[in-house]
Formats: structure tokens, sequence, C-alpha cells
């Protein structure tokens, strides 16, 4: 694919706002500087940052009930002498169900945790939607404060309040809403992220771009060099990519939170990724199975003459830079069915029981709902799958 010329030049005017379609409605977003505040129900929230090893112990160390990713603790351990209840939980697809959740409750009863109580929840996305449906449930809300450790749980996640459990039959079928009291992104703890985790995470940066405007994927794309390893990445750049993303996602929040209309363009790439996921059993990271997704929708549009050909070319570049020297073997991905990834959107929770909507994108910051009937024609669909499939594989393969 011939490379895309994008503007090198440094944006220095960074907080000018700028406008945005979502399926009629018009929002507006400007880069937010940290610490910023996300309207919310019943309370609004912080999000701020903390950037060395120093400040997140003290914060800890005040803690009541902390609730932790085991791999997180393996990292960066807690102090020996640390007087909070501990609850670590591995990070897998396989914990984010009914039966931890409970587990975890049980805990903060037997620790007489109260609304006056410090609960801290450190991790990555599972551990927030673990955390956050046990505070949900427990006393009718439990107020937490909340550290995403990942990348995807820093750049998208930890702004919005939702969180989702699995069941044997679908990923994220329960859901609810539960903001944090203050989410608290320790900047520094990137640098450990995995190579695919990191891209992963990206990948749903790169979603809210699109979502935004040309502008903001020209910033994504201009951020990409200095943020793409997790193992060299610039943190002034990083806090940049934050600030974009993550002001991107609080413009759509703050004007419709609980998810009545345009909020559902988050889900641009999710019907897709979703059932992804589920057919490979969870080996492929949710932001990778989302960014293989956003290319099915992206390719089923430019089939659809919805999306040109210029701009089918030029988000397809920026998903293959996204891809650039990851790790592993994805030929996996090559005996995946699009009629099977058709069957699994019966599942999703946003259909209807006779449809579900499909989100994409026209250009870059005009979003459409395409309404997919179950049952209805799916030629063209399934052929969008198949040809999104083989050039995902190819990507992964030509930019090691």
């Amino acid at each position: 694919m011939e490379s895309l010329k994008f503007n090198q030049k440094k944006d220095n005017n960074d907080t000018e706002k700028e406008s945005f379609n979502i399926n009629n409605s018009i929002l507006e977003y400007s880069m937010n500087r940290f610490p910023f505040s996300v309207n919310s129900f019943p309370r609004n929230y912080i999000v701020s940052t903390i950037n060395n090893i120093e400040d997140y112990s003290a914060l800890v160390v005040k803690s009541d009930f902390i609730i932790i990713d085991k791999n997180i603790e393996r990292l960066y351990p807690l102090a020996l002498d640390i007087q909070a209840y501990v609850f670590r939980i591995s990070a897998l697809e396989n914990e984010k169900n009914l039966d931890t959740v409970l587990r975890l409750i049980n805990k903060l009863i037997d620790n007489n945790i109260s609304k006056g109580s410090n609960v801290i929840a450190i991790g990555g996305g599972i551990i927030q939607d673990i955390s956050a449906a046990a505070c949900a449930l427990f006393r009718r809300g439990q107020p937490f404060t909340y550290l995403p450790t990942t990348t995807l749980g820093q750049l998208d996640s930890c702004v919005g309040a939702k969180c989702a459990l699995n069941t044997d039959k679908a990923k994220n079928i329960i859901g609810l809403f539960s903001a944090p009291k203050k989410v608290i992104i320790p900047l520094f703890m990137i640098s450990s992220m995995p190579v695919n985790e990191h891209r992963a995470g990206l990948s749903e940066m790169l979603r809210l771009c699109l979502t935004a405007s040309n502008h903001a994927l020209y910033k994504y794309i201009n951020l990409l060099d200095d943020v793409l390893d997790s193992k060299t990445i610039n943190l002034e750049s990083y806090e940049n990519a934050l600030r974009l993303s993550l002001s991107i996602k609080k413009s759509v929040v703050e004007f419709d939170e609980y998810e009545k209309d345009v909020r559902r363009s988050m889900n641009y790439g999710h019907t897709f990724g979703h059932a992804i996921e589920k057919l490979v059993a969870f080996q492929m990271p949710h932001g990778l199975a989302v960014l293989l997704g956003i290319h099915m929708s992206n390719t089923f549009a430019y089939y659809n003459k919805i999306m040109n050909e210029t701009c089918y070319l030029e988000i397809s570049e920026a998903i293959e830079k996204t891809l650039k020297g990851i790790n592993g073997d994805f030929n996996y991905l090559n005996k995946l069915k699009a009629e099977n990834i058709i069957e699994q959107f019966k599942f999703d929770k946003k259909g209807d029981g006779v449809s579900v909507p499909l989100i994409m994108i026209e250009k870059p910051g005009k979003m459409v709902f395409y309404k997919f009937n179950f049952g209805s024609n799916s030629q063209i669909l399934a052929k969008a799958i198949q040809l999104a499939i083989e050039n995902f594989v190819k990507w992964t393969i030509e930019t090691k």
C-alpha cells in the first residue's frame, strides 16, 4: 500500500474545540489537561495522573481494601506492612463472571467495608469490570477509586462507567453502569505492558480518533512512532495521547452516558470484535479483536459505497501502522468462517432480537448506524469479513 503523507507539524493549538457528527448529533471535544472532571450521574469524577512509584505507594497505603491484578502486584509489590485487605485476581476473561463478583462482595462484607471506606481497584479492564460490578451491587453503590494499569484501561475504558461480565454463552452480556469516585492513571506503569496488549490499547485509541475527525486521526498517526513501543515510550507523547483519546471519550459519555443513542458509536468494531473473541476462545486481546472488527466494518462500508476508496485506504494504513512489530502468529484467524461470526451477532447485547446495529463510518468524524437484520442476505457482509481477515493476517506478517 502506498504510504500516505500525514502532516508531521506539532499541533500547539490543542485546546481548540472541534466538532464531530454521530448519527446526526453534533458533539464537540478539545484536549483537556489533567486533572479534568467527567460529568456523570450520580456524581462527577476526576481523572488525574501520577508519575512514579513513590506516589503510587503513598496512595495505596491509605486504602482499606485493595482489588488488584496478580500480575501488577508481581511487577509493583505492595508494602509488606500494608493494613488493607488485598483481593487478588488473575486478569483473565474466565474470571470476569458473577461467581468472582460474589466472592469479592463476600470479602467486602467480611472486612466491614462501608461507604466511608477507601476501596481501590488496580488493574486493566477486567479488574475494572469485576470491581465496578461488585461495588455497584454492594450497599447499592460502594465508592471506589480506579487505577487503570493497561494501555486500554488508560486510553479508553477508565472513562465512561461501563462494566460488563461474561457467561458461558456470550461475552459482556451482563452489564451495568458504575462510575468510580476517582480515576488515577499511573503513567509509569505503561512501560511494563506486553507488546500485543499495548497495541490492543492503541487500537481503541484509533477507534476513538476515527469517531472524532480526520484531524484526530492525523494526531494519532503523528504520535504513533513515539508511543508504539511500550518499552521505549515517550511519556510526554503518551500523555498527549491520553489527553486526545480521553477527551473524545469524555465528550461522548457526557452527551449520552447511558447509551441511548450516540454512545452506541463507541461499539464501532465491537460487534465483530466480540464475535471474534468468542470464536477464538479469547486467545486474541480484546483491542486487537476490535481493530480487526473495525477493518471488517470499514470493508463492509466500502462495499456498500458508504465509505470511499481514499478513506478506506487511509484508515487501512493506520491499522497496518498500529500492527507494526506485533508479536505472535495470527494465522489461526484464517480458520474463522464469516457465517459463524455473523451467527454470533445474535448474542450481541445491542441486538433487539431481529437485528443488530453495525456501527460504521462514512469518514472520520461522521458515523453511520447500519441496521443488520438477522436472516437477511449476508453475502456482501461475509465477503467483507473474509477479506478483512486476510488483510489483517497479512499485515501482522508484513510489519514484523
